[in-house]
């Protein structure tokens, strides 16, 4: 029987958790400490650099076309056995989301180092994913909106012509399902009103998600950006981000900072707390805020930031002094358990912190 150690490629926007894997004789960077009160030296961009690299190396080895779903190892063989020490490696299904978190670390890391090689990367994982799905978006709207502002991110640093155009294409051609699915109007410009009913989770299930909805505001916003460079039109990109940060505002969140989970559609409200959906309102409000000057939109950012960072939730610990990243989640009562999914929520805070 073996027993997996399990890397899910989804908890990787939490720089530097597999820095270690790349070389188990590097030196370790954060000493050994837990206590958040030291002055430790850490070499952030080598740490960064180091669990980008590993990213690539050992979930997209030679041969993958995309990021993969884990790697394990056979602990049941005897100890420092070479059965226990080989590094198995699993494709694992394809998920929109997971892939395009792992091509934002390759987009970071090429923005930091220049290195050529993590534009590589990331360009290699995009052709291999839609070859694999025919599509870059799907018919969940979360998971679609990630890619596409993945693909946004790549469009801004890449320089091949024909690369730009293919991006810009997919993310327009998204966007026009996305004006369907949220059920309004543009008869004319006074009364553009896509986006004002939120954008729904999929195509068979029309709960409504924050997830779904910021990921929608930052996604316009890059376009509306971008539309303008292109000497498009480009006012109603900045519209339907204003309408869905409306929705949000009026059913989403509150004035203290929490930000709800979702909403049904008999307007059964899911008040769960989720770090992700702080993170990610984080982001909406001050990718507004960048386009329009909206002081509101900065202080919204705010509310979030501090109602997750001065633990102002109830019933949820995330952070602590000794674990301040990977405490435990309360889903589990094992200690030292950790909800993977909940991990990456974490990252998406930290990315919009």
């Amino acid at each position: 029987m073996y027993m997996k150690n399990k890397w899910l490629i989804f908890i990787l926007v939490l720089s530097g958790v597999i820095s270690s894997c790349s070389d188990k004789n590097v030196d370790d960077i954060y000493q050994g400490s837990k206590d958040m009160t030291q002055n430790l030296t850490i070499k952030w961009d080598t740490a960064a650099n180091k669990s980008s690299e590993a990213l690539y190396q050992h979930f997209m080895p030679n041969g993958a076309p995309y990021f993969g779903s884990e790697i394990w190892w056979d602990l049941s063989s005897s100890t420092d056995s070479v059965a226990q020490r080989q590094e198995h490696f699993t494709q694992g299904n394809m998920s929109l989301w997971s892939q395009s978190e792992a091509i934002d670390v390759m987009i970071a890391a090429y923005k930091r180092s220049k290195n050529q090689k993590f534009l590589d990367e990331a360009n290699a994982a995009v052709s291999g994913i839609y070859q694999a799905n025919g599509s870059f978006y799907d018919s969940y709207s979360c998971d679609s909106e990630s890619m596409l502002n993945t693909l946004l991110d790549l469009y801004d640093i890449e320089t091949d012509k024909s690369k730009k155009d293919e991006y810009w294409e997919a993310a327009t051609s998204f966007f026009k399902l996305l004006e369907l699915c949220s059920a309004g109007s543009s008869q004319n410009d006074s009364t553009y009103t896509y986006g004002l009913n939120g954008i729904p989770n999929s195509t068979y299930d029309a709960t409504i998600y924050t997830r779904s909805n910021a990921s929608a505001v930052i996604m316009a916003v890059k376009m509306y950006k971008i539309a303008k460079e292109r000497n498009e039109s480009a006012d109603n990109y900045l519209q339907f981000a204003q309408n869905v940060y409306s929705y949000c505002e009026e059913n989403l969140f509150e004035s203290s900072g929490l930000v709800y989970n979702s909403v049904s559609t008999d307007n059964n409200v899911d008040q769960t707390f989720y770090t992700g959906n702080e993170g990610l309102m984080i982001g909406a409000a001050v990718a507004l805020y960048n386009v329009t000057n909206d002081s509101t939109k900065i202080s919204s950012a705010c509310s979030f930031a501090n109602y997750v960072a001065e633990g102002t939730y109830t019933g949820r610990q995330v952070f602590d002094k000794q674990y301040p990243v990977l405490l435990p989640d309360i889903s589990s009562n094992l200690i030292g358990s950790v909800d993977r999914f909940v991990l990456m929520y974490r990252g998406l805070y930290f990315r919009y912190l």
